[in-house]
């Protein structure tokens, strides 16, 4: 019987360790998607195209364009 509970126990904390390594992944694509976004701002300033703003920052079209409407 306590093999059992120590068996279910770890295998508890086996998914609670992934829940937070896909957390610390998704917060880090996050990061660079804000900071994506800030230097495309910065490249519009700047003068740049659309389409250079795309190449350089790797952001989406959408993306692109929903920021020239702010």
């Amino acid at each position: 019987m306590l093999a059992v509970v120590d068996m279910i126990r770890r295998e508890n904390q086996m998914y609670i360790d992934m829940g937070r390594k896909e957390g610390k992944i998704e917060g880090k694509i996050e990061g660079i998607k804000e900071k994506s976004i800030e230097i495309a701002k910065k490249l519009f300033k700047m003068g740049l195209t659309s389409e250079q703003v795309e190449e350089a920052t790797q952001l989406k079209k959408e993306e692109i364009e929903k920021l020239l409407k702010e």
